[in-house]
């Protein structure tokens, strides 16, 4: 059973959770408006329900609470930074802010990071640099979870992709995992005791499987057979590749081996579209009507632009408050209150 939490007590919460374990209070207020914003979006797999596994990873040396991005090359439009094993979040929101500043300054701005952590839901951050009218793209890679198209072994991560695109009105968000579903929702599954749907995953003698345990010993299937392998694959190029970082076995999961650092390479890239043509953002309105007034399809009310469901249920969560697990607000109230006493009210709007 969920409830309804504001959104402004909610990531108070999350950031008095994180930083009584070391994490200073920018860093703290970045990490969670990221968890919270997931969850706005009715993305729960990236939101706060890992607060808990990042916190188990701040204890046991995983992460390093203090961690602040380090920039090791800044040529022209590019940048690369070791985001020290710190929090992802963190490092995407460093990474987002250079990128922006030199697309500003050259029309394009490209930030590569390596040695960081999972940075949670990518259109987050692709959303967030369309609000100065850049456009926003990154790609992250992952431990492996996927079996190559044509394998049944784990080679690949679930590599997600998001690309965003201003507009006048509601930005068009693309964010996608190019494995058949992302490992987070196989973990909520999990939590909630709960079915898969056909196609997502195999076990580990290499059956297909709908039990999320028997996923989460197996393997995922890449998204749409040999096209979501390849676009893995482009992924992991373009990320732990590239850096001279982590790939493959190289890249720990998020919740084994806190421990360890994780690995995680993400590239981040901001376009200024003024200094191509003029009126973009009106252009990108214009044809997001088009789409919209096509003919729907037979059952469909409406025809969404990507993002646009997650935009609309932030708009709503922002009135009625944010929809939380009852377990999960359990737990991060015990959490924070290891530190000092307090606990959010539910939204009563």
């Amino acid at each position: 059973m969920a409830k309804r939490v504001p959104a402004a007590e909610l990531v108070d919460l999350c950031q008095r959770v994180a930083e009584a374990n070391g994490v200073p209070p920018e860093a703290a207020r970045e990490l969670a408006e990221a968890l919270v914003a997931a969850d706005r979006w009715g993305i729960s797999s990236h939101g706060v329900r890992n607060l808990p596994v990042y916190v188990d990873r701040l204890r046991r040396g995983g992460l390093d609470p203090a961690a602040r991005p380090e920039v090791l090359v800044s040529r022209g439009a590019l940048t690369l930074l070791d985001g020290r094993a710190g929090l992802g979040q963190v490092a995407a929101a460093e990474a987002c802010r250079l990128a922006a500043e030199k697309a500003r300054q050259l029309g394009i701005g490209i930030t590569v990071v390596v040695n960081t952590s999972h940075a949670g839901a990518l259109g987050y951050w692709t959303w967030r640099v369309t609000l100065e009218g850049l456009i926003g793209m990154m790609v992250s890679n992952a431990n492996p979870t996927v079996a190559p198209y044509g394998s049944r072994a784990a080679g690949l991560g679930t590599n997600p992709i998001s690309l965003a695109f201003p507009s006048d009105g509601t930005p068009v968000v693309v964010d996608l995992a190019t494995s058949a579903t992302a490992k987070g929702k196989i973990y909520e599954l999990a939590d909630r005791q709960e079915s898969l749907p056909e196609g997502l995953a195999l076990d580990e003698t290499g059956n297909p499987t709908r039990d999320p345990q028997a996923a989460l010993k197996g393997v995922l299937l890449p998204l749409g057979g040999a096209k979501g392998s390849a676009l893995s694959v482009a992924v992991e190029l373009l990320t732990g590749v590239l850096t001279g970082g982590g790939f493959g076995p190289a890249v720990r999961s998020l919740h084994r081996e806190p421990s360890e650092p994780q690995r995680i390479s993400f590239t981040f890239g901001a376009l200024d579209p003024d200094l191509l043509v003029p009126g973009y953002r009106r252009r990108v309105t214009e044809f997001c009507e088009h789409i919209r007034n096509l003919d729907p399809a037979p059952g469909v009310v409406r025809i969404h632009l990507p993002g646009e469901r997650e935009l609309e249920r932030s708009r709503e969560a922002e009135t009625l408050g944010v929809p939380v697990a009852k377990d999960v607000l359990e737990e991060l109230e015990e959490l924070a209150r290891k530190d000092r006493p307090g606990t959010v009210k539910e939204s009563r709007r």
